[in-house]
């Protein structure tokens, strides 16, 4: 049998250098993707107040259930699309995006959140026309009051938009059998409260 003297230390750390090849290579590949998941950004502006946004695509909060239906009704290309949100830091937008590309597409704004409250209708932007009864006084009963004017502002208890009484009366058509109304936003209720300004 041949003196293997002079192969013993080449094979010796041929082995150990594949020993820690095996050990090393599954943290390295754990750790690459890790830091490349929270390093990747893209930039966009703003659509509403303008401020610069970098956003990290591990920030996008996954869009799920009945809000899916109301992005799609707000942006039909969103239809069949996995949506993602983030809310901007400076002004509380909520923006859409399809995360299904790389960087993701912007979809749209707000779709089932109101904008910056003013004293216009969010559904059909007219002005409103300021209620004569003191705040509080009709709360929760607006079938008590018999001159409830289309021009009224009326506040959305799921999402807080403000929309008019001829956009709530709208949109509901019908459709409550308490006769209470819907917001034309995001087509929810109880919509009971009056806008005061």
């Amino acid at each position: 049998m041949p003196a293997l003297g002079p192969l013993v230390l080449p094979i010796t750390i041929a082995v150990a250098a594949v020993g820690i090849l095996i050990v090393l290579t599954p943290r390295l590949l754990r750790t690459g993707k890790g830091r490349q998941a929270k390093g990747v950004a893209f930039e966009m502006p703003c659509t509403v107040c303008q401020q610069r946004l970098a956003i990290p695509q591990a920030d996008l909060e996954a869009i799920v259930g009945s809000e899916v239906a109301l992005v799609v009704r707000e942006c039909a290309a969103a239809q069949g699309k996995r949506l993602g949100g983030y809310r901007c830091p400076y002004c509380e937008a909520y923006h859409i995006f399809a995360t299904d590309t790389s960087p993701p597409k912007w979809l749209v704004v707000n779709p089932f959140e109101p904008q910056l409250a003013t004293n216009h209708c969010m559904d059909c932007r007219r002005p409103l026309q300021r209620p004569p009864w003191p705040q509080g006084e009709y709360e929760g009963r607006l079938h008590e009051l018999k001159d409830l004017l289309p021009k009224y502002g009326l506040v959305c208890s799921r999402c807080g938009a403000i929309c008019c009484v001829a956009c709530c009366r709208d949109v509901t058509r019908g459709r409550t059998a308490d006769q209470s109304l819907l917001c034309p936003r995001c087509f929810r209720g109880p919509v009971d409260k009056i806008h005061h300004f």
